[in-house]
């Protein structure tokens, strides 16, 4: 007996309750050293048709989906450092087959260097490269059109940046360690260079000495951020130069209570063990159950939609409020970029900047609504908070699935937006 779970029930009393989240029967299906090789459902749906595992435990390959509607994800990993070095990600459709094709570089500190996709059946090249400073803080991120030997400078065009989304930023830092600067150059939707410049408090024995109390941008764009903060240093009151301020409040357990903006009130509440239970806004309520599910409430008009959502190995399964099952496939650090809707193979993409800014353009649809993430990932983070491109690669093993793969498992302090 190895006491891995082996079948989950999903079932509920509640008529109502079931129309937006039906009962369901998954079971898990185990190979050699208990490693999971099979996922399926009593509905017709197939979660993971097969997995296999390097001799380390690592993921090598996972096949998502029923027979003639697999999604493939294919990794390898450096001989001596168990690094992700490569990650490919097929379709059982043409037009295109191969939706992503993978290659990491890392430097001899493991730091990764360069990222290079290529989408849609190489059909479209996205590299990015990164450089750091000598404790391993990003410095400079950009995309190119050649290689990442080449730095950009002022003035740099689509010749050295490329024009598959288009991006340029440098960062620099104080004696101390915080942020200093954040320069974004002119290249895509940024039409000239603009400087963020962040301020802290100079006086002696401050309170909250390491927190940024403004960000004053120069150059393309001129604004100034504000922010306040709590006697035990969580972020009171932002105050952005563009939109409405926005003010927290936090609990004993400092995790987030409400958030306000624009007279509009948010809130949540947790249990005892502190995971989210509630979440309440102005138009919807959503309660967050166990096993991965959300119900949702749009008060308007008294409904009940719900997400369902299944661990996999390489990323995560929904079944939607709309009633589609979707993969979303995560990146080396667990973040979903690509959404594949199983019954038709349809296809959505999504990409960050280095600190989980958006990058591109919005997906004409994601499963489950858009989240303000990891994830893992879509607004400004605290200016202490280190780029997610500086982590290391974890196996699929190594990771501990979340209580809930939904926004509940979500980092407090990520959650400021949502």
């Amino acid at each position: 007996m190895n006491g891995l779970p082996e079948t989950l029930k999903y079932t509920t009393g509640n008529t109502t309750a079931a129309a937006a989240l039906p009962t369901e029967t998954v079971t898990n299906h185990y190979g050699a050293q208990d490693q999971l090789a099979l996922t399926d459902s009593d509905l017709s749906q197939v979660y993971l048709r097969g997995a296999s595992y390097t001799e380390f435990g690592e993921l090598a390959q996972a096949e998502l989906g029923n027979l003639g509607k697999r999604v493939v994800q294919t990794l390898t990993y450096q001989a001596s450092t168990r690094r992700v070095a490569s990650k490919v990600v097929d379709r059982e459709a043409t037009g295109p087959a191969k939706l992503s094709d993978i290659a990491y570089t890392y430097d001899d500190a493991g730091n990764v260097t360069r990222i290079k996709e290529l989408q849609n059946d190489a059909t479209v090249e996205d590299d990015q490269c990164f450089d750091y400073d000598w404790a391993r803080r990003m410095t400079d991120a950009w995309t190119t059109a050649g290689s990442c030997s080449t730095k950009p400078t002022t003035g740099a065009g689509t010749d050295i940046l490329g024009t598959v989304d288009p991006y340029w930023t440098s960062w620099t830092f104080t004696d101390t360690g915080q942020r200093a600067t954040e320069t974004q150059h002119k290249a895509g939707p940024v039409t000239a260079d603009t400087t963020r410049t962040y301020t802290y408090p100079t006086t002696a024995g401050a309170a909250q000495a390491h927190g940024v109390r403004s960000v004053t941008a120069s150059g393309g764009t001129t604004a100034a951020d504000t922010y306040t903060y709590d006697k035990t240093g969580n972020l009171e009151t932002r105050n952005p130069a563009v939109g409405a301020t926005q003010t927290l409040t936090w609990n004993e357990e400092g995790k987030l209570a409400t958030s306000t903006m624009s007279s509009s009130t948010t809130s949540f509440l947790y249990d005892a063990d502190g995971t989210r239970l509630l979440k309440r806004e102005p138009t919807k309520t959503t309660l967050y159950l166990p096993g991965g599910q959300e119900l949702i409430l749009t008060k308007a008009t008294d409904t009940l939609a719900g997400n369902r959502y299944y661990s996999v190995p390489g990323g995560t399964a929904i079944r939607a409020a709309d009633g589609y099952v979707s993969f979303l496939i995560a990146d080396h650090h667990g973040t979903s970029t690509l959404s594949v809707t199983a019954a038709n193979l349809a296809v959505n993409r999504r990409k960050q900047l280095p600190y989980g800014g958006e990058r591109g353009g919005t997906p004409v649809y994601w499963p489950g609504g858009f989240r303000r993430r990891r994830h893992r990932r879509h607004h400004r983070p605290h200016p202490h908070r280190r780029p997610r491109v500086q982590h290391q690669p974890r196996s699929v093993h190594q990771r501990r699935p979340p209580a809930h793969p939904g926004p509940a498992s979500v980092p407090q302090r990520l959650q400021l937006r949502q």
